[in-house]
């Protein structure tokens, strides 16, 4: 048996989670605002990032730009304290665990 443990995604996570999201909705993105996209959304989900792209797109038919990405960003009410608190309760937790233990909880003292 194996535990698996997963925390919202790093910096670099969210980049590439905009980046296969937009593919997969064959939504033209390029590495800058892949980046823009990963700066501006810490302790989103993988769905929340994907849920994103898509309403940016749906605001600009189709082709996103940073003016439709800020606009989607403020559609959504992350409370950073709490989802932080998540974060920190995952650690905790994932070192309790005996025997296998697979996990994947960014630090998300990241400069931004």
């Amino acid at each position: 048996d194996a535990v698996i443990v997963m925390g919202y995604p790093d910096k670099e996570f969210r980049k590439y989670i905009a980046l296969r999201s937009a593919k997969r909705y064959n939504i033209k993105l390029d590495e800058k605002l892949a980046e823009y996209i990963s700066s501006i959304t810490r302790w989103f989900t993988n769905a929340e990032i994907d849920a994103l792209i898509r309403l940016a797109a749906s605001k600009s038919s189709g082709n996103i730009d940073d003016k439709s990405i800020l606009w989607a960003r403020q559609r959504f009410n992350i409370n950073e304290s709490i989802r932080k608190s998540i974060q920190d309760q995952l650690k905790w937790f994932s070192e309790q665990f005996q025997g296998i233990t697979i996990k994947y909880i960014a630090n998300e003292n990241e400069i931004l």
